[in-house]
């Protein structure tokens, strides 16, 4: 049996912090979101020490995306 990689694409509520968050919370091994916080449709703007507490917290998840949205307002 081949195992594959269960993942979700997880809404930016709170900053990067929201998504490590919920894929702890739901034990997932793949992730993407968009760097678009969820309420206010604006792109975020992470400074570096939020963007190095993100990469180390899902460093064990083995697919990780992070991109920009496709659409914006």
């Amino acid at each position: 049996t081949i195992m594959r990689a269960l993942g979700l694409h997880v809404r930016l509520d709170n900053g990067l912090s929201s998504v490590v968050d919920r894929v702890h919370q739901l034990h997932l091994t793949a992730v993407q979101c968009f760097l678009l916080h969820q309420s206010t449709q604006k792109f975020i703007e992470p400074i570096d020490d939020e963007v190095k507490a993100f990469k180390e917290s899902v460093a064990n998840v083995q697919h990780r995306f992070v991109h920009a949205s496709y659409w914006t307002t």
